[in-house]
């Protein structure tokens, strides 16, 4: 029983710590069914990683693109 209770609290603690590639978030829990509350409690909730299209030229602001080269092709870009 001590393995199961811990092995649930990790499955909500990860889900709720690190985001999923995509697809929809879960829904409300009022709006589930009790085999989906079920299933939720013991694999813990999706939260979609978050996207902003929106750049400093929505708000009328001056900007630069940067960009730091990868190794693998994989660039990080930021706004000056």
């Amino acid at each position: 029983m001590f393995i199961a209770v811990n092995a649930v609290a990790y499955m909500q603690a990860r889900a709720m710590t690190h985001f999923v590639g995509g697809g929809p978030r879960t829904p409300a829990a009022a709006s589930l069914s009790i085999p989906e509350k079920f299933a939720i409690i013991l694999t813990g909730v999706r939260c979609p990683r978050p996207e902003n299209y929106a750049t400093p030229a929505d708000f009328d602001l001056d900007y630069r693109v940067v960009r730091f080269g990868g190794p693998t092709d994989d660039d990080i870009e930021a706004w000056f």
